[in-house]
């Protein structure tokens, strides 16, 4: 089966956005995340049981995530702005 259209996640890579030479890096939206799965993680107090928390540092400046996910595994993220990076 061959398809005629491409899609873009972004991702990484950029792929589309590479290939198109529309890639450029943008001065003030200058941040970084990371984030994974993880099992084993203490689980917040039963009042929040299923709930997407955030938690919130300095507002504009870092915010971190945890996501239930099925059993016992859930998402964990932080993203942040970088202070003083070059770009």
């Amino acid at each position: 089966m061959e398809r005629a259209e491409k899609s873009q996640a972004t991702g990484r890579r950029c792929f589309l956005a590479n290939q198109l030479k529309m890639k450029h890096k943008d001065r003030s939206f200058n941040q970084f995340c990371i984030f994974s799965w993880f099992e084993g993680v203490k689980q917040p107090p039963k009042r929040y049981d299923g709930f997407t928390l955030f938690f919130f540092i300095g507002l504009n400046q870092a915010w971190t995530w945890y996501i239930p996910l099925k059993e016992e595994r859930v998402s964990l993220g932080h993203r942040a702005t970088v202070h003083g990076a070059h770009v």
